[in-house]
């Protein structure tokens, strides 16, 4: 079992509170995603972002156990948030021991609702009430190297001995990772399997195909010195080890 303690919530910007329904429909309407602030969110849904329904709109829910990545996050939605990034410690009650993950959400708009009913999906049987996550069929007209780069960010996994680039995609289907492994092939030429050793899949990317990779999500990952252990290199700030990091 857990417990959660949350640091204290403090508001930093000026988003009209949601009494105000007047000003806050104008602040709303004011502002619109911008094509990275787009390219950001197709790649990181794919890994570990929410999207979650509230009400009339959805908003983006984003949490990272790497603090700077998720601040880098932060400081790229700044403008859809009222407050800064918070801590979630989870205490494991047997042990007392303390694991900590960094988040923020931002408030609900109509363009986080479109990108909702492009990524979930919801009926009679599908019982989660935020729906489930799919990959959708109009997905390589919005997936850019930008967009490669958070995801791997997000969710991948970095093995210097092949070298091995691997993507938790375990919660898609199997003919999900079929249609990823052929747009990937042919809207960017890189190779990938499905492995799935401990019963769940991932995308497995070849041999081959890690130094073209690289080419493509290298100026991206650079910016955030704690993330380049995800493209193989060290840095003082944060080298875990092995590929069972998904910070």
């Amino acid at each position: 079992m857990t417990k959660t303690i949350h640091t204290a919530n403090v508001p930093t910007t000026n988003i009209p509170s949601s009494k105000n329904w007047t000003n806050l429909k104008a602040y709303k309407d004011s502002i619109s995603l911008t094509q990275e602030q787009f390219e950001i969110i197709i790649g990181s849904v794919l890994g570990d972002l929410t999207i979650r329904k509230t009400g009339k709109y959805s908003r983006l829910v984003f949490e990272q156990k790497n603090k700077e990545y998720l601040y880098y996050l932060y400081d790229k939605f700044k403008e859809f948030t009222r407050t800064p990034p918070k801590e979630r410690k989870q205490k494991r009650l047997a042990t007392s021991e303390l694991k900590s993950t960094w988040y923020f959400s931002t408030i609900s708009h109509p363009e986080f609702e479109a990108l909702w009913k492009l990524f979930y999906k919801t009926g009679d049987h599908i019982t989660q009430k935020n729906g489930i996550k799919i990959v959708p069929e109009t997905l390589f007209s919005h997936l850019t190297t930008r967009s490669l780069a958070f995801w791997h960010m997000d969710d991948g996994h970095y093995a210097e001995q092949g070298p091995r680039v691997m993507n938790a995609t375990c919660s898609f289907t199997i003919p999900e990772h079929e249609f990823l492994i052929k747009g990937l092939k042919t809207h960017f030429n890189l190779t990938y399997t499905i492995t799935s050793r401990d019963k769940y899949p991932k995308l497995v990317l070849a041999s081959k195909s890690v130094d073209a990779w690289k080419r493509l999500v290298e100026p991206y990952i650079e910016q955030i010195p704690s993330m380049h252990y995800k493209i193989g290199r060290h840095s003082t700030l944060h080298t875990p080890k092995g590929m069972g990091n998904t910070e």
